[in-house]
């Protein structure tokens, strides 16, 4: 039997399991029982799955010490379709040492970075995989690497932040509703008032709303079949609560934009999709507070849009610089388009739509 890394196998998956649940131990998905199919439908059963583009594992001794999840996408870039593969869940299993050899995953992203795709890309790097990916050649995709934070009830979204799940947030929890309940209609907790309304929506009409959306140098491919599963995938987060999506119209009946978010109650949701169409990025994300604040969330997060920081602090937004967006192409215009931040880069384009992101 040879050592090395080769191509992922549907039989790899329960060793794979494994590892991620040794791996991330804090991710709420590494104790839902039903992990390895999910993991399977991810990487093996997705609408995009090619030969060509795989995902990957490294061997030893005939049992897997590695494995870095890859699903190719398409984007349309200046009109023309260019292959994408988003990499994801990069493993190394300890040693007989205990340790983990940073080596693995070393070789594992180096072998995807030379794949025949045109663009290589992940948007939840941490900091090691960030300088492997920078020292193998890759770049950081700055103006996507920042995460806006919306406290709506602030005392619980501390509590959920800062103290561990179990007894002392469940002694706590009355006080901190009760405070709570007082804050969440003071300003500036309170959401400013809207004069529009949110209208739940068909994924029909959510892929109708993204072909809306002004031309950019990168653009994702609005395909309802893909759309469909990414829809079905992203509801099967357990801990996070339903997935609620939104359009943004008017008194007059005008579409404004849209917003995919987990109306997570009395926790912190996680924002998908906050997309406008023309100038009315304001009205889109008050309308998505006044919603979170109805359903009674402690908070809402998402990615930061490019040139929308000033609008997210004046709805009083904390920022923070992580994870890392990391970028690979050889094709510069390819990679200008990110730097310069004209792509159209939502939740359901990378790997933010996976419950194990949550």
């Amino acid at each position: 039997m040879t050592d090395g890394i080769r191509v992922c196998k549907r039989s790899d998956f329960e060793q794979i399991t494994d590892l991620y649940r040794s791996t991330f131990t804090d991710s709420p998905a590494s104790q839902s029982p039903s992990l390895q199919q999910y993991l399977e439908q991810v990487y093996l059963d997705n609408p995009w799955v090619s030969d060509e583009i795989t995902s990957l594992v490294s061997e030893k001794n005939g049992r897997i010490n590695g494995y870095l999840g890859v699903i190719p996408r398409t984007l349309h870039f200046q009109g023309s379709p260019v292959t994408m593969a988003v990499s994801s869940a990069l493993m190394v299993a300890p040693g007989e040492t205990g340790h983990r050899n940073p080596l693995v995953g070393v070789a594992l992203l180096r072998r995807f970075l030379g794949g025949p795709q045109d663009l290589s890309l992940t948007d939840t790097a941490n900091d090691v995989t960030c300088k492997i990916w920078t020292a193998s050649g890759g770049s950081i995709a700055h103006p996507y690497c920042y995460t806006w934070m919306r406290p709506l009830k602030p005392l619980s979204a501390c509590a959920e932040t800062f103290l561990d799940a179990g007894v002392t947030q469940s002694v706590l929890r009355p006080l901190l509703s009760c405070g709570d309940a007082v804050l969440r209609r003071i300003p500036p907790i309170k959401p400013s008032p809207v004069d529009c309304e949110a209208v739940e929506i068909s994924s029909e009409e959510l892929l109708a709303l993204q072909n809306q959306v002004p031309k950019r140098a990168i653009m994702p491919v609005g395909e309802q079949k893909s759309l469909d599963w990414l829809l079905d995938m992203a509801g099967q987060s357990e801990t996070e609560g339903p997935l609620a999506k939104c359009v943004v119209r008017s008194r007059t009946g005008q579409d404004l934009g849209w917003f995919v978010y987990y109306r997570s109650r009395n926790a912190t949701g996680r924002v998908l999709q906050l997309v406008s169409l023309g100038n009315s990025y304001e009205a889109v994300l008050d309308c998505l507070l006044n919603d979170a604040s109805r359903n009674g969330l402690a908070a809402l997060w998402g990615r930061t849009e490019p040139g929308k920081n000033s609008v997210l602090a004046s709805r009083h937004c904390l920022f923070k610089g992580v994870p890392w967006m990391l970028i690979h192409s050889a094709n510069c215009q390819l990679i200008d388009s990110f730097l310069r931040a004209d792509a159209l880069f939502t939740g359901f384009e990378g790997e933010h739509w996976m419950k194990t992101n949550a």
